[in-house]
C-alpha cells in the first residue's frame, strides 16, 4: 500500500479498519500536510516493509500504538 504525494492529507482517517498488510508493504511518503498517523490505530502488523519518509509536517507517530511487527 502506497500513500504518496497527497499534499492535502492531514491524517489517515478512513483506514481505521486496517489491521494488517499481510503480504506487502506500507509506505507513507511525501505527504506535505500529514501531521500524525491517526487512522492506523488498529494496524498490528505489516508483512514486509513499513516506511515513513518525507512527510514534512509529521510531528508525531501517534496512531501506531498497536503496531507489533514489520518484517523489514
Amino acid at each position: 500500500m502506497l500513500i504518496e504525494n497527497c499534499h492535502n492529507l492531514v491524517d489517515l482517517g478512513g483506514l481505521e479498519a486496517l489491521t494488517t498488510v499481510a503480504n506487502g508493504s506500507l509506505e507513507i511518503r511525501n505527504n506535505a500536510s500529514l501531521v500524525d498517523l491517526h487512522g492506523l490505530e488498529a494496524l498490528s502488523g505489516v508483512g514486509y516493509m513499513f516506511w515513513v519518509e518525507g512527510n514534512d509536517s509529521l510531528t508525531s507517530l501517534t496512531g501506531l500504538g498497536a503496531l507489533g511487527s514489520a518484517n523489514d
